[in-house]
């Protein structure tokens, strides 16, 4: 109603201004003759017929317009992207159809309301600063990913551009004057939660997949067309020394020393497949190791990524391979030497026993009878490595005298060595959670290693102490020690220490690692204290309670 009474008085205005002009200019009729006043009427019709023709342009004109704003409001509506206009205080003024489905509310329910109140609450500080930003740019479009909520509570990650439309223009001497600094914003807002999953997805992938490169504990070498270092993981950085950084851009084959670029180029890495070389690296402080390499193209990996090399320091598993051979060596000839014995005394008195005194016949069956039990006790510590490697270690545990074990352990060897023996352990200790087989084992070995390493005649004692939790248990002898540098690896499979001067003290290296095994098998634990020239100690506990 307002609007139509405002067009009135202003042609009600133009009119009486028009009227006030006629006055300022009017002709003397009087004055004009018939010429004249021909002249005059036939300029009036070309006037009139003149603004007819205006005012049918200008309805043709206001038609197109209409047409042409129903398109717009068309395309404004069915547009694919919610559109709204706010104004500065972010209460929207206009929203179009997109708009009111992507926030399940009819149009009537959005208008004069809060933007702000479909702004996830973790999305608000977001939002605001994108507001901020979008009136800094004075008109040029700005861009935020934010979480919207519409009208039923169900949330959308949305996609806003939005930008300063205008300041409204003042009426000086109006009310509208002091509004002239009113902004009104337009946002764009597109629904990208299935875009914004997939790239989170992508993102906790790419995620893992870094883990997984980074945590890896062989190394992985990123290479291009020339051979060029792109991206590695730590493992690399850490074997050559260097930081990612410094490695990026580097030739990959200066770090090898057993082949040359035209060596490995010359391997030809199939698209589908892999090759796999063992290759000579020089690591961190220029030390050699060998290292076995698979290289593999990736696929769609381009010119960044033109081969990948998986590489793998086998350092260890050379060492272990000779040690495997020395071992395999080693047993040969502990296993074939009292063999020969055995197979030789019998072979002796079952041939030329007539020939034979009965004091020779029994030391060659004596002689024989030792070399067995020592062929007896290299198998029972291969039988309960093989048994400790496979995880099959089952103890039959019964209330067990230490003590009593241990006096048997001795009475094996007494008579056959010159080594002085002694047990002792305290009057009040108590039997004990144990498997006696296995604890003869231990210590079996532990006074046999004692044997060996010591002089003859020399002093080798057993003996035991309670904390009221465990009982530990020494063996110490009179040898010639340990040297604090092989006493770490000493627990370790295959290791043997020196026996002196000659250094022909036999045996397998296997014997401690045994005990360490079965040691922790009842829940204990087995060390050394030693000095070179001092002899040494070896201790282990057991604990007085099942505590498996």
């Amino acid at each position: 109603m307002t609007e139509k009474k405002t067009r009135r008085d202003n042609f009600a205005d133009l009119r009486r201004l028009a009227e006030e002009r006629a006055l300022q200019e009017q002709v003397d009729v009087d004055s004009l003759d018939l010429e004249d006043t021909r002249k005059l009427l036939h300029e009036l019709s070309v006037h009139r017929i003149e603004l007819a023709l205006q005012n049918d342009e200008l309805r043709r004109s206001q038609g197109d317009l209409e047409k042409s704003r129903e398109e717009y409001q068309q395309l404004y509506d069915f547009a694919p992207v919610g559109y709204f206009t706010l104004d500065r205080w972010h209460f929207i003024q206009q929203v179009n159809d997109q708009g009111c489905h992507l926030l399940k509310a009819i149009r009537q329910e959005l208008l004069k309301r809060d933007f702000t109140r479909f702004v996830d609450p973790g999305s608000q500080a977001a939002f605001r600063r994108f507001s901020a930003r979008c009136a800094r740019a004075r008109g040029e479009s700005r861009t935020q990913g934010l979480q919207l909520v519409g009208k039923h509570g169900v949330p959308f990650y949305a996609r806003l551009e939005g930008a300063v439309l205008s300041r409204h223009v003042g009426i000086p001497g109006t009310e509208r004057e002091a509004k002239s600094d009113l902004r009104q914003f337009s946002i764009a807002v597109s629904d990208i939660t299935r875009q914004h999953r997939a790239e989170e997805k992508a993102r906790r992938s790419e995620g893992v997949f870094r883990t997984l490169v980074e945590s890896s504990p062989d190394g992985i070498v990123c290479l291009n067309s020339t051979w060029r270092i792109t991206d590695c993981n730590r493992w690399f950085s850490r074997f050559t020394g260097y930081s990612k950084e410094e490695l990026a851009g580097r030739e990959f084959t200066a770090f090898v020393q057993n082949k040359t670029g035209e060596d490995l180029k010359a391997a030809r890495v199939p698209v589908e497949g892999s090759v796999e070389m063992e290759l000579e690296m020089a690591g961190q402080g220029g030390a050699v190791s060998p290292v076995w390499a698979k290289l593999a193209r990736p696929a769609g990996g381009g010119d960044r990524f033109n081969v990948i090399a998986y590489l793998r320091d086998i350092t260890d598993r050379k060492k272990l391979d000779e040690l495997k051979d020395d071992f395999i060596s080693l047993v040969s000839h502990e296993l074939r030497t009292p063999l020969t014995v055995v197979i030789g005394g019998i072979r002796t008195v079952l041939s030329a026993g007539d020939r034979l005194s009965p004091g020779e016949a029994n030391e060659l069956l004596r002689d024989a009878a030792l070399d067995a039990e020592g062929l007896s006790d290299v198998l029972d510590n291969l039988l309960e490595l093989s048994r400790s490697q496979a995880n099959r270690v089952r103890l039959n545990l019964q209330l067990t005298d230490v003590e009593g074990v241990a006096r048997g352990v001795v009475a094996r060897f007494q008579g056959k060595s010159a080594h002085h023996f002694s047990v002792s352990f305290p009057a009040d200790t108590p039997e004990l959670p144990a498997d006696p087989l296995r604890l003869e084992h231990i210590l079996f070995n532990l006074v046999q290693n004692a044997v060996k390493y010591s002089p003859q005649s020399g002093e080798i004692r057993i003996f035991g102490r309670s904390d009221g939790r465990y009982l530990t248990v020494g063996v110490s002898d009179q040898g010639v020690g340990i040297p604090l540098l092989a006493q770490d690896r000493l627990f370790a499979a295959f290791e043997r220490v020196a026996g002196g001067g000659d250094n022909t003290v036999r045996g397998t290296g296997l014997g401690l690692l045994v005990c360490r095994r079965l040691v922790e098998a009842h829940g204990g634990r087995i060390w050394v204290e030693s000095a070179v020239g001092k002899g040494s100690t070896f201790y282990f506990t057991l604990p007085l309670v099942d505590s498996r």
